[in-house]
């Protein structure tokens, strides 16, 4: 498959990639290579209003220049959903699960410093749920690689073979012996909110009656909203020092619904969120300290 690499020099405006998504026709054929796909911006400052907007939707503990951990996945999400929906790419991006999301930050981000990003595909795995698409995107500063991520998205179908599952997946777990550390409100309009700030304007996150079409009970907040409101709760962290974060997505955090946070009194790295009226946890999750060299 032809590789694509694009140069780009500000964020695109999504709304032509949700159009693609929603008409692009796609197909793909077991065992079919994932494209080369590469996406490079240089020298780029982060938006200190869109860090601002982000914190404060997430309720995170700011000091007004270092920015929130996760902060750059969603801001990036518009190159996400450019390498989704490029014309090379073979699988229809509506209907794809993010399935797992894992973290790397060996030293704060700052406002008001230049970085470069890159962000490509690496690899696909055929698993018994559907096909495994992992991207990574890395952001450096001179020759130091400062932040790293691992995303995967699932895509739905079934194959003739399967692929082993991937070694990130073993990392997390149920709590061995869990305990409630917090709870917090998933305000009405927040999914909204948190999808105009961040570009996120995926259907089951904006509407209750769209997400009811797509077989919810009713509107979701987003995920990597529901985590970043969830860090900080997590004990036993030194934010100066290198980060990690793994977390699976298992089930839908609804709306209106409030979120707690369990953690595991052995395990201090180790935490669970729970949907109110679900004793299935919806997000498995780790935080914890790492070397420097520490690898996804």
């Amino acid at each position: 498959m032809n590789a694509q690499s694009y140069r780009v020099d500000q964020l695109p405006l999504p709304f032509p990639f949700y159009l693609k998504a929603v008409l692009g026709r796609r197909q793909y054929k077991e065992g079919q290579s994932l494209p080369a796909t590469r996406i490079e911006w240089s020298n780029f400052e982060f938006s200190a209003s869109a860090v601002a907007a982000y914190a404060k939707i997430c309720a995170w503990p700011w000091s007004g220049r270092e920015l929130p951990l996760l902060f750059p996945h969603s801001y990036f999400g518009p190159l996400h959903l450019k390498m989704l929906t490029d014309e090379n790419f073979p699988l229809r991006v509506l209907g794809g699960v993010h399935l797992r999301n894992h973290v790397i930050q060996r030293r704060p981000l700052l406002l008001r410093q230049r970085y470069d990003a890159a962000l490509f595909f690496t690899e696909s795995r055929r698993r018994p749920q559907g096909l495994e698409v992992d991207f990574k995107t890395e952001i450096t500063q001179g020759p130091a690689l400062v932040w790293e991520s691992s995303t995967t998205f699932l895509f739905r179908r079934k194959f003739k073979s399967e692929d082993a599952e991937h070694s990130r997946a073993s990392l997390l777990q149920h709590l061995p012996d869990p305990q409630d550390k917090a709870s917090f409100p998933v305000p009405a309009l927040s999914g909204k909110q948190f999808g105009w700030i961040t570009k996120d304007i995926n259907p089951i996150h904006m509407s209750r009656y769209l997400a009811k079409a797509f077989g919810f009970e009713r509107d979701l907040c987003h995920g990597m909203w529901a985590l970043s409101r969830s860090l900080p709760l997590v004990d036993g962290v030194d934010w100066q020092m290198p980060l990690r974060n793994d977390v699976s997505f298992k089930g839908p955090l609804y709306m209106e619904r409030d979120i707690t946070v369990r953690v595991s009194r052995s395990q201090p790295e180790l935490f669970e969120l729970h949907s109110a009226g679900n004793e299935r946890p919806c997000v498995l999750g780790s935080f914890k300290n790492v070397k420097e060299d520490e690898k996804l």
